[in-house]
């Protein structure tokens, strides 16, 4: 890998700009705030969501708000927006503009906030009857929740009853608090009103934790021949060690593939109670999942015999990120310099992510290990914020962040809402 320093351009070019905003990096925020961010590509940037991974990242709306606001554009860019609403956006862009639509109306722009209405009541997205409900909540408090509940409600007697039913009171109560929705529910007369609420408190009431179950190893051995089996992992966190070693009798006396791989769970966060140089066999093992499972495993243990069992294949030309991962217990100094010489980016953004993850490990893991140039390539080239923050974060905690990187923190999509100070 080549080190880039990433430190802002003072003339971002357009490709410069484009990229920030992609990423949702502070620097943007300060290039629009000194009229350095064109219109046409602040547009397009809000038109598309470009969030590595929409399940954990918030989406980024507030943060173009701040950016359209940066610029004095809330005027220039509405009808554009608007325009772009009214299509309706596509579903994988769905999300960030329904949001931007609510900061407009919060706003006072009565066209958006008329649009989120329409968009709840016509249900534009079938697939996704959630689209907008969690706007027109925030938008019209508790007369919001019982238009989306009674429409709810009113599907209800045409279909079973789906997650984001008893999701809606949820974010009701989140956002308007548990008394006043509830009560706005349970007091009214609506039928359909009513019928939802009925569904949320069955729900809620379910929702009651029942005992965790218990088991023994000859049960965790055993449950290959049936339908569920237990959640190896924290089952191999708490077992004794008789438990474990005996768990490793049937892994080394099994040739059975769905056995390996459902059994090598249990060491991928508890390291064997005495190394075995067995589990480097199944690292090299027909099957893949089997492979992969082992080397999970292999990384929670430290020892040389893994140490240069990692170094050979690394050297060997396999940039598995899960080779480097066997680095962060096995660590010795130099090694993060050596990584990041050796290793090549990956083509394809999910593994280049993945890489840059276990080399964060690595310096964060060790706290002698040079972490300035892993930290910033990750910040700067990593597609996901949340890396990005964990990334900036630990130069900061070190007293390694440079200047310009404490300042565009402070505006990065990461901390709308969640300010870095507050760490």
């Amino acid at each position: 890998m080549e080190f880039m320093d990433p430190k802002p351009n003072s003339d971002p070019s357009n490709g410069e700009q484009s990229d920030a905003l992609s990423k949702g990096l502070g620097r943007a925020v300060r290039w629009a705030k000194e009229g350095r961010i064109a219109d046409d590509l602040l547009l397009s940037a809000c038109r598309h969501d470009t969030r590595h991974d929409g399940q954990v990242e918030e989406v980024r709306s507030p943060w173009f708000w701040e950016l359209i606001q940066s610029v004095d554009g809330v005027r220039r860019l509405r009808d554009a927006i608007l325009a772009e609403l009214r299509k309706p956006p596509p579903e994988e862009n769905a999300g960030q503009l329904i949001d931007l639509a609510y900061w407009f109306a919060a706003g006072g722009d009565m066209a958006f906030a008329s649009w989120l209405r329409d968009l709840v009541k016509q249900r534009t997205y079938p697939d996704a009857r959630w689209r907008g409900e969690e706007q027109v909540l925030k938008l019209d408090g508790t007369e919001g929740l019982l238009l989306a509940a009674k429409l709810r409600g009113r599907e209800l007697t045409q279909r079973a009853a789906d997650w984001d039913d008893s999701a809606l009171v949820n974010a009701a109560i989140e956002h308007l608090g548990e008394d006043e929705s509830l009560a706005a529910l349970s007091q009214s007369q609506d039928e359909d009103v009513r019928r939802l609420y009925e569904l949320w408190q069955r729900e809620d009431e379910r929702e009651e934790d029942s005992p965790a179950e218990e088991y023994t190893a000859r049960q965790v051995i055993g449950a290959r021949d049936k339908g569920r089996f237990p959640p190896f992992r924290s089952w191999g966190m708490r077992a004794s060690e008789s438990e474990l070693n005996e768990i490793l009798r049937a892994i080394w006396n099994t040739d059975d593939t769905a056995s390996l791989h459902r059994l090598l769970q249990v060491f991928t966060k508890r390291a064997l109670p005495r190394f075995d140089s067995r589990l480097l066999d199944l690292c090299e093992h027909a099957d893949e999942r089997v492979r992969n499972m082992a080397l999970h495993a292999l990384a929670v243990n430290t020892h040389v015999t893994v140490r240069d069992y990692a170094w050979k294949q690394i050297e060997s030309g396999d940039h598995d990120r899960r080779l480097v991962d066997l680095l962060v217990r096995n660590y010795r100094e130099g090694d993060e310099e050596r990584l990041f010489a050796k290793l090549e980016p990956p083509a394809d953004e999910g593994e280049f992510h993945w890489i840059l993850m276990s080399l964060f490990d690595v310096v964060k893991h060790n706290e002698h290990a040079d972490a300035i140039p892993i930290c910033l390539s990750m910040y700067f080239q990593t597609p996901c914020s949340l890396c990005r923050r964990d990334a900036a974060g630990l130069l900061k905690s070190r007293g390694l962040a440079p200047a310009w990187l404490l300042d565009e923190i402070r505006h990065d999509c990461f901390a709308i809402g969640r300010p870095f100070s507050d760490d």
